[in-house]
């Protein structure tokens, strides 16, 4: 008796798994049970660990949600990558680490000045510079 290969993957309880391409061609990390949507945002958390370490930046925070409300009705949320405040000037620095800058980037960083009065820097070096780069 011959069975099809279809056949068998109907029978079969496991699913095959579908392995999506990134559209941007980003590939995710997980480093100590820390997910990274591409290994250029780890890499540039990582410079600013170091950059803390070191006074350069302080209140280095992650993946920040802000929520977009309009009139009781909840519009969308933005993650934004990287909050910090730059040391000397006490400037709060609001990164979103970009390989690629999308539409739908442009019209949330619009929404994150309109809502909630705050830039956001998009952010495309991993060894950004801190005072040289950064937004005024």
């Amino acid at each position: 008796m011959i069975i099809d290969k279809d056949v068998l993957k109907l029978l079969s309880s496991e699913k095959p798994q579908k392995t999506r391409k990134n559209k941007y061609n980003n590939k995710t990390i997980t480093v100590d049970g820390v997910f990274y949507h591409s290994t250029n945002e780890y890499r540039r958390e990582c410079e600013l660990k170091n950059q803390q370490r070191a006074g350069i930046i302080k209140d280095l925070e992650r993946q920040i949600t802000f929520s977009f409300d309009v009139d009781g009705v909840h519009i969308c949320n933005y993650i934004l990558d990287f909050r910090y405040t730059i040391g000397e000037r006490d400037i709060v620095v609001h990164e979103d680490f970009k390989g690629v800058i999308t539409d739908v980037f442009r019209i949330k960083s619009n929404l994150m000045k309109a809502c909630h009065g705050i830039d956001v820097w998009a952010n495309k070096k991993v060894n950004a510079h801190c005072g040289l780069e950064y937004p005024q």
